[in-house]
């Protein structure tokens, strides 16, 4: 008889694994639960084993029974996220009536739970995702030792995404208000423009933005905290708000960095104090501190050959380059007309790939096993339009499960600027395989690459059947998203491409 769901409760509670756990829970009542991560990790493993073996209306029941003891941990709110969409990939249906009802005397987080269970059964539907908000926010305001605004954030940004795919804004309000309660204004603010965009600009929306807008200038400004820094615990609200106040006050950042200066140069053999200091130079993100952190690490590294000193200098330095290059694509889109300020930018812009483009060639050397490296070179190896080494590097990097679709989506791109279509469309297809529809960003960025490919092999062939087959895939893009960059054109060629090659043009 296959292993099915009672099998594994049997099992899990003989051995004294995550249901036992979950049970002695329950029998301490409500009000005497304790959240334990510890508790929380093994319930965690036990979802991930059972979620390989394709059970996942249990490895959801497991992940959430784990989130119950360690709510704010929303690396396995993301792990949820993965097997609730590989559930409806694979025919998984939508919370039945009895799943709706929720048990009786929960508190706020066994409510948003059960809203995040609901939304597991049918993680693309926006109501749910808003629903699930909605009961983060509370359970936010109700918890004082857990940070679950960042929960709440999180789902927030998802249903965002999705809204703006499917072109449906019938909860942007909602999101809005839940984005102002948890304190993120800046998403507070993107959510309005989308009402504004979807609605018109009516006064009222007009002055609700303004309204935003002004709270998140006072938050930019350092008169309000952070909501990501707003961690419950007494102990680490108190050590992350002294460092937002180094940040935000010039003085303050003296002082922290003179202190870990001369605690260094007591002990420059000493790696922590190198690191300390390094980290409160690069923290004021000013070119001069930075440039002493780079200098620092430069002389550790020659010192001590340890790689790792160079990594550091490189990524201070990288973003460095990154920080120069929005400004003056700022000064660029300020005045258009400027062609010193275009000619300034464009020259630090190949810069800056040149030096990533040096900087991840050597880490692949030092790391030649850590495909995400790979990765990283075959992107700047495709800026430079060196397409047979990017190729190279993205079939590599394809190995490692994290990067995989990604690397076949810039693979697949690799191929057809070498003119390789038909290895194109097979590599598009199999990326779309890899994704699995888990991000739905790059589904319907593959599903675009895809039509891309087959329109022009069957334009290069005179294939009707490609064409047929690329207005196929143009009408799954539309139908997910009719604005998705010029997709409508280039649906309607389409079908004028089929009515040429049916009439043997």
């Amino acid at each position: 008889m296959p292993r099915g769901r009672g099998a594994n409760f049997q099992n899990v509670e003989q051995t004294g694994g995550p249901l036992a756990l979950f049970k002695k829970a329950q029998s301490e009542g409500s009000q005497q639960f304790k959240r334990d991560p510890r508790k929380a990790s093994k319930f965690f493993e036990h979802a991930a084993t059972v979620a390989d073996s394709r059970n996942y209306d249990y490895a959801i029941e497991c992940y959430v029974n784990g989130l119950r003891h360690d709510p704010g941990n929303i690396d396995r709110h993301e792990a949820l996220r993965d097997v609730a969409q590989r559930r409806t990939a694979t025919g998984g249906k939508g919370p039945s009536i009895k799943d709706k009802l929720m048990p009786s005397g929960g508190d706020a987080v066994d409510r948003m739970l059960h809203a995040e269970t609901m939304w597991a059964k049918d993680p693309f539907n926006e109501a749910a995702m808003v629903q699930f908000m909605g009961k983060a926010v509370e359970a936010n305001a109700a918890e004082e030792l857990i940070n679950l605004g960042e929960v709440a954030y999180w789902i927030g940004e998802q249903a965002m995404v999705r809204m703006t795919q499917t072109g449906k804004f019938k909860h942007v309000l909602k999101v809005r208000d839940y984005f102002a309660q948890i304190g993120a204004y800046d998403k507070a603010v993107e959510a309005c423009r989308l009402a504004i965009q979807n609605q018109g600009p009516s006064p009222q929306l007009l002055k609700e933005m303004k309204d935003l807008e002004a709270e998140r200038t006072m938050q930019q400004a350092g008169y309000e905290k952070s909501f990501r820094g707003s961690l419950k615990d007494a102990d680490t609200q108190r050590d992350l708000e002294q460092q937002e106040a180094v940040v935000r006050s010039e003085s303050a950042a003296e002082e922290q960095i003179r202190k870990r200066r001369e605690a260094y140069e007591q002990d420059p053999e000493s790696a922590d104090k190198l690191k300390a200091l390094v980290e409160a130079l690069a923290a004021t993100q000013a070119d001069d501190e930075e440039d002493e952190a780079i200098r620092l690490l430069g002389e550790a590294f020659e010192r001590t050959s340890n790689y790792a000193l160079k990594v550091s200098m490189d990524n201070i330095r990288m973003r460095q380059m990154r920080r120069h290059e929005k400004l003056l694509k700022q000064a660029v889109d300020a005045n258009a007309r400027d062609k010193a300020a275009l000619a300034q930018f464009e020259k630090h812009l190949q810069q800056r790939v040149n030096f990533e483009h040096e900087v991840f060639t050597e880490r692949v050397k030092q790391y030649p096993t850590d495909m995400r490296y790979r990765f990283d070179l075959g992107q700047r190896q495709y800026q430079l339009a060196k397409f047979d080494e990017a190729i190279e590097s993205f079939q590599q990097a394809q190995r490692d499960p994290k990067v995989r679709p990604q690397a076949m989506r810039m693979l697949g791109q690799c191929y057809m600027h070498r003119n390789y279509i038909d290895a194109a469309v097979d590599t598009f297809r199999k990326a779309l395989d890899a994704n699995d529809d888990r991000d739905p960003r790059l589904t319907i960025a593959l599903l675009y690459h895809l039509m891309d490919a087959l329109e022009r092999s069957a334009r290069e062939t005179k294939d009707l059947e490609k064409a047929r087959e690329a207005h196929g895939v143009a009408n799954r893009v539309l139908q997910i998203n009719i604005n998705y960059q010029d997709i409508r054109d280039r649906f309607e060629k389409l079908n004028a491409l089929i009515e040429q090659l049916s009439s043997g043009g």
